[in-house]
């Protein structure tokens, strides 16, 4: 994952805005935040965020559906594992979302209540809008923990996991049975 940064002057003479782009594959996700003069960025530089230690470190394990293999029109229950690889627990009353997009448009997330102690993990079931499966064909789902950086962590890189899932078509009926043979 990589960031993109642009500053902008608000009204305000002691803030200015940063504008910032968390580029994913398959999907571009945009958040703004505040920052002061002093710690602003270069103006349009790419850069990949550095680690900070001792923090959270917040990282989606697995990602999977229910059912496996979904069919057409069918009500699909979403699931992630995330675990804190970092070497605090997250912060208490802080949720830890996980936001999931398919194939780059997000449709629905799901979340938890913090904390997450250091080394431990939790099944995130999505809580949002209800996901059917749609046409037929391979899909990417991405599940994305802590896009709204609500989470401190020491490496804000390693927040997504895709995963390729068919839907397939709706089961044919079966084939009517043959004609009885005619009497003799």
């Amino acid at each position: 994952m990589y960031e993109r940064e642009r500053e902008f002057p608000t009204t305000s003479t002691s803030r200015r805005q940063r504008l910032q782009w968390l580029i994913l594959p398959g999907a571009a996700l945009l958040a703004i935040s505040t920052l002061t003069p002093e710690t602003a960025f270069a103006f349009g530089r790419w850069r990949r965020p550095t680690p900070q230690p001792q923090q959270p470190d917040l990282v989606v394990e697995r990602v999977w559906t229910d059912p496996a293999a979904p069919v057409t029109g069918q009500p699909v229950r979403l699931l992630s594992r995330v675990r804190n690889r970092g070497k605090l627990a997250t912060q208490a009353g802080v949720k830890i979302r996980v936001d999931y997009v398919f194939n780059g448009r997000m449709a629905t997330w799901g979340e938890i209540n913090g904390p997450l102690a250091a080394g431990a993990s939790s099944d995130i079931p999505h809580t949002g809008p209800r996901v059917r499966a749609g046409a037929v064909g391979p899909r990417i789902i991405t599940a994305i923990v802590d896009v709204a950086n609500r989470v401190r962590e020491s490496n804000e890189a390693n927040n997504h996991r895709p995963i390729r899932v068919t839907i397939l078509g709706a089961s044919q009926p079966p084939p009517p049975p043959p004609p009885p043979p005619p009497p003799p």
